[in-house]
């Protein structure tokens, strides 16, 4: 019953749900919060300093695992290739982000 899955069966279905999302939004929001305790706590500068860049990881992170999702192509207009493109505006903002 597999030879009979068209393109649009396999590509322009919704996404299932992945069962490691939930742990992984978990694991995101514990490293922000740690950043952030970090920012509010520690007195020392360079903890600071680290702290935020812990936030930010997290932030990012999170972002990544927001914009993740099956069944989207690159947006790249190939006539060959039909259905939902990715948005490339989260990918830019990680790229300057990362930066």
């Amino acid at each position: 019953m597999t030879g009979d899955r068209t393109f649009a069966d396999v590509y322009l279905s919704p996404p299932l749900p992945h069962p490691v999302k939930p742990v992984l939004e978990a694991c995101v929001f514990a490293t922000i919060l740690c950043g952030f305790f970090g920012i509010i706590f520690k007195k020392n500068l360079m903890m600071k300093i680290i702290a935020m860049d812990v936030m930010s990881t997290g932030v990012v992170a999170y972002y990544v695992l927001i914009a993740s999702r099956g069944g989207l192509f690159t947006p790249i207009l190939n006539p060959e290739t039909p259905g939902s493109y990715a948005d490339p505006v989260p990918q830019a903002v990680i790229l300057t982000a990362i930066v």
